[in-house]
């Protein structure tokens, strides 16, 4: 019984197009092909370039877009990360900050085959809790910036396959 459930499933979803593979990623002009070299930083967080480089790579391999030369090019430049104070706390006169929220500026250009320049910059925020020692905060920082850098490659992603 439960093969002949599984088959009529199989069928059932062969029938209505769906499928259980990676689907086929195109970029505005139709390619597949999508070349993404190393990110560039203007901030002082050294490691964000590559880190958000490799997200990028990930989420364009998932979308099944081919990284390859020849094809189109996508370039990214983190203008700015910062961190803003979201919530703040008065204890015995002094004022503490209990939340905090990294905010990422990533502007992307992304060069097609037929010649046209298509570009668009994405802010992402994310917040995280300050502790009582400097490291903790600056562990939970960059774990919130690291979250941050995965949402903004996902939805660059997914704005190039819609056409920007």
């Amino acid at each position: 019984m439960p093969r002949a459930c599984t088959a009529f499933f199989l069928l059932l979803a062969q029938g209505c197009g769906y499928e259980l593979s990676v689907g086929q990623g195109r970029l505005p002009d139709g390619s597949r092909r999508l070349l993404i070299p190393v990110a560039s930083n203007q901030t002082t967080d050294a490691w964000t370039a590559a880190y958000l480089t490799e997200r990028l790579r990930v989420e364009s391999d998932r979308l099944g877009l081919e990284e390859r030369a020849g094809g189109a090019e996508l370039r990214a430049r983190i203008l700015d990360v910062r961190a803003v104070p979201r919530a703040v706390a008065m204890m015995g006169g002094r004022t503490q900050t209990r939340e905090q929220e990294v905010v990422v500026a990533v502007r992307l250009s992304l060069r097609l085959l037929d010649g046209r320049k298509l570009s668009d910059t994405l802010v992402g925020r994310e917040s995280y809790l300050s502790t009582a020692e400097l490291r903790g905060t600056d562990s939970n920082r960059q774990m919130a910036l690291r979250l941050c850098l995965d949402r903004l490659a996902a939805e660059a992603l997914n704005r190039i396959g819609r056409g920007f």
